[in-house]
């Protein structure tokens, strides 16, 4: 079975010494300006993320470090027709892509090399209950809507603790043909875990497959902050 996802989000890691920094907070402010969710780290930060797979059975089918390297803020990328923002340049290493985020006061986005838009990852008003569309020019699904679910939701990942926003989407059910097993439905859902000067410090992504409405698998793929150098 092969899955695609729409990350993200965001990975991003960093070098700038021997000992990684663990992160503490309890209270999040919520910012005003939306582009205070970039990643903060000196230019060579190395951030690294831990993406693990696991079954129905809580057996693990895949797992990988991943390191993306702040190289730029404000620097000045092609946004399309995009003005008055802030531009955050992530470069990754050489077993990943890099990552290109901007923000308006209101709105922090992914941007696409291929198209002059991205994915929504937040939009105002930064508060529980608010729904937002994803958007995004290459988005598989962009009318599909978004739910901010808490503003203060404490998270705990290998790197520290955090107070976060939390975002949770579902995407619209996907039928294939299994052969001589039948329709496959496939049920996806993700959660997302911003937090200020971090980007998003865990997402989790649950894929489920009915047939005939009966649960033949599940996968859920796991991504979070291990540590930051």
């Amino acid at each position: 079975m092969r899955f695609v996802y729409a990350i993200l989000l965001p990975v991003v890691f960093f070098l700038s010494g021997c000992t990684s920094s663990t992160d503490s907070t309890n209270t999040l402010q919520v910012p005003n300006k939306l582009s205070a969710f970039f990643y903060n780290g000196k230019r060579g930060t190395t951030y690294t993320f831990k993406t693990t797979e696991i079954d129905e059975n809580n057996d693990t089918l895949y797992s990988h470090y991943s390191h993306i390297i702040n190289i730029d803020t404000n620097g000045g990328l092609f946004v399309g027709p995009h003005v008055g923002i802030a531009v955050a340049r992530v470069e990754a290493n050489k077993q990943e892509k890099g990552q290109d985020f901007y923000a308006t006061d209101s709105t922090l986005c992914k941007l696409s090399y291929e198209q002059s838009d991205g994915p929504i990852l937040l939009q105002k008003p930064l508060i529980n209950g608010t729904t937002f569309r994803l958007g995004g020019s290459y988005t598989f699904h962009p009318n599909i809507a978004a739910k901010i679910i808490s503003t203060n939701a404490p998270l705990t990942v290998p790197q520290g603790t955090y107070t976060t926003i939390q975002v949770a989407r579902e995407f619209l059910d996907t039928v294939r043909n299994n052969g001589p097993y039948g329709l496959v439905t496939e049920k996806w859902s993700q959660t997302w875990y911003y937090a200020v000067g971090k980007m998003c410090v865990k997402n989790i992504t649950i894929i489920k497959a009915y047939n005939n409405q009966a649960l033949t698998s599940q996968k859920i793929r796991i991504e979070e902050l291990e540590s930051i150098y």
